[in-house]
């Protein structure tokens, strides 16, 4: 797990992700399941009918992590991280916690768990956030103290907009960003304490 040293950094909030290996057997492919679920993850409102869908932990001599990174860029963590994250939900926060099944080994089969966020919370400074002018995707960004106030764990998100291209108006939907999420400064030292592997941590960039 790669975390600042928090006796020397107190920052009030973390960027979270699953940490990319150079190896990749340390991750998890799909097991039956194509790219839908990603699409509909990074869209708003709630997610019904996803079933339970499993994936292929890749390494056969190493155990999964807590978090886990996946070839779609699904966000998949453990029971352990899950509690952590649920314990520090603030008021603003609304998650929709997904089942998921991860097979390792000689076919064992590991419960975890993805975040869904079918809100999309404005948490950015846009003053100091620079976003593409077509797609307004954000390339350099910076969270807003005052607008991640309420929130325990939460990401960013591109605005829902209308593009025009070929004599045609095309409507983009509110996009969230796909692997990171930020989280409070209690979520990241109980996320330390427990010693949860598999994690990237670093100080979110804010205003």
């Amino acid at each position: 797990m790669r975390f600042p040293a928090l006796e020397h950094t107190q920052p009030q909030w973390y960027e979270l992700s699953a940490d990319a290996s150079d190896d990749a057997s340390l991750g998890a492919e799909p097991d039956g399941h194509g790219d839908e679920l990603a699409r509909r993850l990074r869209g708003p409102g709630r997610i019904d009918g996803a079933g339970v869908p499993k994936w292929r932990w890749l390494s056969t001599t190493r155990e999964p992590f807590d978090l886990v990174f996946t070839m779609d860029s699904v966000r998949l963590v453990s029971p352990r991280v899950r509690d952590v994250l649920d314990a520090h939900l603030g008021p603003k926060d609304e998650v929709q916690w997904l089942p998921g099944t991860l097979k390792h080994g000689e076919g064992k089969e590991l419960t975890y768990w993805t975040p869904h966020f079918p809100v999309h919370h404005d948490v950015l400074d846009e003053e100091l956030t620079e976003r593409s002018p077509r797609h307004g995707t954000p390339g350099r960004y910076f969270y807003s103290p005052a607008k991640l106030a309420g929130h325990g764990m939460t990401t960013w998100h591109t605005p829902a907009r209308e593009i025009v291209g070929y004599g045609r108006v095309v409507h983009m939907p509110s996009r969230i960003a796909v692997l990171t999420v930020v989280v409070s400064a209690a979520i990241a030292r109980d996320l330390r304490a427990a010693g949860v592997t598999g994690a990237r941590l670093s100080p979110a960039p804010v205003s």
